[in-house]
């Protein structure tokens, strides 16, 4: 760790460089926009490939401006950002950097140097590379409105590598899938994969970003000194971990349950040589989906506030903010003084989680000063004790809704089921396009295009179930949103469906020809507008439920039910998205996303519980001032 006389000395320094970086500045902004075009080289890394992003680089140099034209930019080795250079992209719709096929995995994508900057751009590992960004031991390198995503899937493997680095910003930016293949398959070893790893940095600045989808934490900042963790939605951390307690039971072993890696939304333990009081910023985060704590911090001199932390749901979260830690590689106790908690909105996870009942919290402490740790955890959950203990008094906020069987959410192409237990095969030009409002999904032109899903007994052969789904229509009419019927072939199950008048409605079959049809009040559905729609069935009743807009808790309601009683007829047809095997096949005309089959009947807050925890409340790809991808 440095001393406070050694800190003071640095902080001085980097204060005469700053004012030199200013003078310098204007300069800069005039220098001359550098265009470079895909097309022009093979290898984009290597310098003496003419027309390179590496070639012009060595061509005219460091703090210049380098602009991507669109295409995509192959890259064979670690591309080197010189200092104080700008590497941006036209647009983010239209540039893509990637490694091609000779890259070797153990390297970075890009390296920054000092004062260099990345502003809109996409860079896709494609789990083939093991850092998208290197900043490690850099001065004041910038990055802005980027998109940074998939790492390799073994060994170190962060989206953004920054140990020792100094005055690292990142802003408005998305770093996701770090150490997660895209077939999101289980690791098969334990893997430290953050989206964030800023071990040993001064003064860094993490704002208005989005970190997902990691094997262990999402932003690493152990060891620290002066941080601000502003305004950034963090969730689906230690992601593997999850599925892996949704896809294995405690007595299972093989492929399906492997050794696996958990993270803190945060973690920034040790940072106890901070200069003064609030040196530490972690404020107006929102941080859900992790299965270990969502803020894990220790040290002097933090102001933790503003923060949204919900640990809540399928994913074994333990506390929602635990303040101190005791770590081998770090001998002795911290102890944590001078630390400002309040206005934080804190739910903890799962305390039937039998490896962590001692030590699931709202709110948890462990060595820490009393007389200046003050702290007001606006709006927590039952148990908000000071100290670890049993998890008495959570059960009643506890949350544990039901995974599906199959679920199509389209992020990652047409076939991929993220419960790994279908195919799907597209037809007819059935395929993935980009919404404005939710990213990616599954378009159908409403004349042929429908997606045929392999029948799987494990999943099918239930006595009740649940579909869920979002839609937007192009155009009213009859059209088929999931289904399994075939009439001719008398394997007949259920269709979920919207009418030509706009009804949603759920037809359930018991027996090949007893059914029963759950519809809701007519125009439901209209044109242009994205819809969740659900249709369940308890054995006894079929309902439907219907929400759009802003869907909160209380707008989650039963639009239509009837009676029908029997067991779910078991059908051995394939399943379809966007059609039927019916006379009248009813293709969809529009737009379809999270697709999800449920092996039992949902109740209205369980739906609301799906949307808000799952997939479905996030786009698959963020936005940047108002740009999609």
């Amino acid at each position: 760790m440095f001393s406070r006389f050694s800190l003071a000395r640095i902080r001085a320094s980097f204060a005469i460089i700053a004012a030199a970086f200013a003078l310098w500045w204007p300069a800069r902004a005039a220098a001359a926009v550098h265009t470079v075009y895909a097309s022009g080289a093979a290898d984009h890394a290597d310098p003496n490939d003419a027309g390179s992003i590496a070639w012009a680089f060595a061509t005219y140099g460091g703090y210049q401006t380098y602009e991507l034209a669109a295409g995509t930019f192959n890259i064979g080795s670690t591309l080197e950002v010189p200092a104080g250079a700008t590497l941006r992209a036209t647009s983010l719709d239209g540039v893509r950097i990637k490694p091609n096929a000779s890259f070797v995995r153990t390297e970075s994508l890009i390296r920054l140097s000092d004062y260099s900057t990345l502003i809109d751009v996409y860079a896709d590992g494609r789990s083939q590379v093991r850092h998208i960004v290197d900043a490690r031991d850099t001065r004041s390198a910038y990055i802005q409105g980027c998109v940074l995503r998939e790492t390799m899937e073994y060994g170190t493997a962060h989206v953004v590598e920054a140990m020792y680095s100094s005055g690292l910003t990142i802003e408005r930016s998305t770093l996701s899938y770090a150490g997660i293949t895209p077939s999101r398959q289980l690791p098969t070893e334990e893997q430290q994969a953050h989206g964030l790893s800023c071990f040993h940095c001064l003064d860094l600045r993490v704002l208005d970003s989005h970190v997902n989808y990691t094997r262990t934490a999402g932003i690493f900042i152990t060891g620290t000194l002066g941080a601000e963790i502003v305004g950034n939605e963090i969730f689906e951390i230690s992601w593997n971990t999850r599925k892996s307690h949704v896809d294995c039971l405690p007595t299972t072993s093989g492929p399906r349950c492997p050794i696996w890696s958990s993270g803190d939304g945060i973690t920034g333990y040790h940072n106890d040589t901070n200069p003064s009081e609030v040196d530490f910023t972690i404020r107006s985060n929102t941080i859900w989906g992790f299965s270990n704590q969502g803020i894990h911090v220790s040290g002097t001199g933090m102001l933790i506030a503003d923060n949204e932390i919900d640990g809540r749901g399928p994913y074994f979260g333990h506390s929602a903010l635990f303040l101190g830690d005791t770590k081998e590689k770090f001998p002795g106790e911290e102890c944590s003084k001078s630390v400002a908690i309040f206005g934080n909105t804190l739910h903890e996870g799962d305390c039937d989680d039998p490896d962590h009942d001692d030590s699931t919290r709202d709110l948890a402490f462990r060595n820490y000063d009393s007389r200046s740790v003050s702290y007001s955890a606006f709006e927590t959950g039952p148990d908000t004790n000071a100290q670890n203990g049993s998890c008495t008094g959570n059960h009643a906020d506890k949350v544990l809704p039901v995974s599906p069987a199959l679920y199509y959410e389209f992020r990652q192409g047409l076939s991929i089921d993220t419960t790994g237990h279908t195919t799907a095969t597209a037809n007819n030009g059935a395929t993935v396009t980009i919404d404005s409002e939710l990213g990616k999904v599954l378009a159908l032109d409403g004349k042929d295009d429908f997606m045929r899903i392999s029948n799987t007994a494990s999943v099918f052969d239930v006595p009740a179930f649940s579909v869920l789904a979002l839609v937007k229509q192009d155009v009213s009419g009859a059209m088929q949103i999931f289904s399994k019927d075939c009439s001719s072939c008398n394997q007949r199950s259920f269709q979920f469906r919207v009418s030509a008048s706009g009804e949603l409605q759920l037809i359930v079959f018991t027996g090949s020809t007893t059914y029963a049809t759950a519809t809701s009040p007519a125009a439901t559905i209209q044109p242009g507008i994205w819809y969740l729609v659900v249709g369940t069935y308890d054995g006894a009743t079929i309902a439907v439920y219907v929400a759009s807009g802003t869907i909160k808790e209380e707008s989650i309601q039963r639009v239509a039910s009837t009676a029908l009683r029997g067991r779910l007829n078991y059908a051995t047809n394939d399943a379809f998205i966007g059609r039927s095997q019916t006379s009248t096949p009813g293709y969809f005309d529009g737009r379809i996303d999270d697709v999800a089959f449920f092996p039992r009947a949902l109740s209205a807050f369980e739906i609301w519980e799906v949307y808000n925890y799952g997939h479905m409340s996030t786009p698959d790809v963020v936005p940047i001032d108002g740009l999609g991808f």
